[in-house]
């Protein structure tokens, strides 16, 4: 079994990495940043606003059990609420950033392709406008699938603490990996050209994905990685036809 695409993965994440620290790029990356977060955190805190009126209309909790009255007044069942919303708010940031990050890279996104255009030479692929609303369209179905997959997994989870942080990275960093290079490769390609891309990839998308997913649980780091994630794949998108041309090259 090759395991080429682990070599070229790490390249791909060294030349992004080399990509945010260039001053040509700084600026731009830093307005996605700073939007996204405002605007996940505007998002969430709509989703706790909204759901705070919701569950305000329905009183305190009550039954006309004494001990669970007891239960739900207690302070160790308020501690275990306000745990759970702490958390809560980590897990809706860590599904949305992503998604909003996407729709807010997309205004600048004409500027990274140009930059990866002249960095590999490569001119002779034209970039795909999107709408704004078909770019939400899909922000949305992204953020679905993330919902649908953490929702079916959140019993092995629970029984299975010891492959949970595993499985979590495995079955979301192939959502992100994919959904993130659809992004790019949509700017780049026709939809029948997109499928046959990425059903000849070597790996690279799932390996990418991964890494994003691992280092999600680093603080601070988790920050850059939405935009981060966008240049790796963009790099590999060009990566990809350089070594196209090459082979084209070598046959001639």
């Amino acid at each position: 079994m090759s395991f080429k695409f682990v070599s070229n993965s790490t390249k791909v994440l060294k030349t992004s990495l080399d990509d945010i620290l260039e001053k040509q790029l700084r600026t731009i990356l830093s307005s996605v940043l700073i939007v996204s977060i405002i605007s996940v955190f505007l998002l969430i805190y709509a989703i706790y606003y909204f759901f705070g009126i919701f569950l305000s209309s329905y009183g305190p909790i009550e039954s006309d059990i004494e001990i669970l009255n007891y239960i739900f007044n207690s302070t160790i069942f308020i501690f275990i609420l306000n745990t759970m919303k702490y958390f809560s708010f980590f897990m809706l940031y860590f599904i949305l950033i992503i998604p909003v990050s996407g729709i807010i890279f997309s205004f600048f996104e004409e500027k990274i392709i140009k930059y990866h255009k002249e960095k590999y030479n490569i001119q002779n692929i034209e970039f795909i406008s999107e709408n704004i609303f078909l770019s939400i369209w899909y922000a949305f179905k992204f953020l679905l699938k993330l919902i649908i997959v953490n929702l079916f997994l959140i019993p092995f989870y629970i029984f299975l603490p010891g492959l949970n942080f595993l499985l979590l990275s495995i079955f979301n960093g192939y959502i992100v990996g994919k959904e993130l290079y659809f992004q790019i490769l949509r700017k780049h390609l026709k939809k029948d050209q997109q499928m046959k891309f990425i059903k000849y990839d070597n790996g690279e998308f799932f390996f990418l994905g991964l890494s994003i997913c691992l280092l999600s649980s680093m603080p601070i780091l988790n920050l850059f990685l939405p935009m981060f994630g966008l240049l790796a794949f963009s790099n590999l998108f060009y990566m990809k036809q350089v070594e196209k041309i090459k082979e084209i090259n070598h046959q001639e």
